[in-house]
């Protein structure tokens, strides 16, 4: 498992009104992380702060023990799928032939992750990594078969794309 945390721009505040960087500078200071090192990052997701006292009045839709529970029975459902698999025991180690296997998408499944690929830009790299995703989805909500709902939810963990395709660069 890969971690890292960044800034979202040089001074910190973007998206608020706080920030006043431009669309240039933050494409730079983002840049200096490279596209294969990005691609390496399956959920980019990005955390705005929340003020101490609006804390109070949100609640959390599952507990910690609810969401050790569904895990568990993700870890159970991936590893009776690839109880026959050599070497493969949950969905992060799917081959390319078993991501084929095991990730059929149905023809809107399938029209959207293209058409948010194109938008994107995505690597093949990238889309085996979200097909992986989208299958887990799938395992924690205890179904069979990568729903749209599933590759809605992955292209979701991708923050930065949506980000960076809003600024504007004029050279």
């Amino acid at each position: 498992m890969f971690v890292t945390v960044m800034n979202p721009c040089p001074c910190g505040y973007y998206p608020s009104s706080r920030c006043r960087c431009t669309d240039y500078e933050i494409i730079k200071y983002r840049g200096k992380i490279s596209g294969p090192i990005m691609d390496q990052i399956d959920i980019q997701k990005e955390v705005h702060p929340v003020g101490f006292f609006d804390m109070e009045n949100e609640s959390s839709t599952y507990s910690s023990a609810e969401l050790r529970k569904k895990v568990e029975s993700a870890r159970k459902i991936q590893q009776e799928r690839y109880k026959n698999e050599e070497g493969v025991n949950c969905n992060a180690q799917m081959t390319t032939t078993l991501l084929q296997k095991y990730c059929e998408l149905d023809a809107d499944s399938l029209n959207l992750l293209k058409e948010t690929s194109e938008k994107y830009g995505y690597s093949a790299r990238v889309i085996h990594k979200l097909l992986r995703l989208a299958r887990t989805s799938a395992d924690l909500d205890g179904v069979d078969k990568v729903r749209l709902e599933d590759i809605k939810r992955v292209i979701s963990c991708r923050d930065l794309d949506e980000s960076n395709s809003k600024m504007m660069v004029v050279k």
